[in-house]
């Protein structure tokens, strides 16, 4: 697991019970769907809308609790709190002192976030070419059960095993010559954010093209 600023693994793994693939698809979506909060926070004040920027906070403090983004989660009830008191002006310097510091550790959590993972994609990638390249590897993939391999697949996804990540790789350009590229590049889309669920999903409704 990487070495993120401001998080406490330990704490966040204790809200997944222990399961890593579960947390790892937890911080991939936390870094997606977090990205845009601080210009949505930062409108919601400029425009005075006091409930809405309330709302904003909680959330992020919530989403950051359940990672175990101690930093972010401070950070994020600091401006609740003062977004609740009715002495702070909407928008006013207090505010905009407690958004700034929030933006400056939630954009610290974030690019780490997302170095770390655009490694770790071009990691995988790297690994399945070089598999891929292997001749004695490419021959064993050349007379593949396809059918036995989706349900080793299958099996993977269904216990969130991060071994489904590289094993689908390996699999992806025979079950794109057999399925068609639409329909194997939304699954690959599903277990690229580790929706796992979503995946097994997607792998059980593939059609001979």
């Amino acid at each position: 697991l990487p070495n993120l600023p401001g998080i406490d693994l330990q704490l966040g793994l204790s809200h997944v019970a222990g399961n890593v693939p579960l947390y790892l698809q937890l911080l991939r979506r936390f870094l997606h769907s977090q990205h845009h909060a601080i210009n949505q926070l930062r409108q919601h004040i400029s425009q005075g809308e006091r409930g809405a920027a309330i709302r904003d906070a909680h959330t992020l403090r919530g989403v950051g609790a359940n990672i175990g983004a101690h930093e972010l989660t401070h950070a994020a009830k600091t401006l609740e709190r003062a977004l609740n008191n009715p002495r702070t002006n909407l928008p006013g310097t207090s505010a905009e002192r407690h958004l700034k510091a929030l933006e400056s550790v939630l954009s610290s959590l974030l690019s780490a976030l997302h170095r770390y993972f655009n490694n770790q994609d071009q990691l995988l990638q790297e690994q399945a070419q070089q598999g891929l390249a292997d001749p004695a590897q490419a021959e064993d993939l050349k007379s593949i059960d396809l059918g036995g391999a989706q349900a080793q697949l299958a099996r993977l996804l269904a216990e969130s095993d991060a071994e489904a990540v590289d094993y689908f790789k390996l699999l992806q350009p025979h079950l794109a010559a057999h399925h068609g590229n639409h329909e194997v590049a939304r699954l690959a889309h599903a277990i690229d954010e580790y929706e796992f669920d979503l995946a097994l999903q997607r792998l059980a409704a593939l059609t001979p093209k």
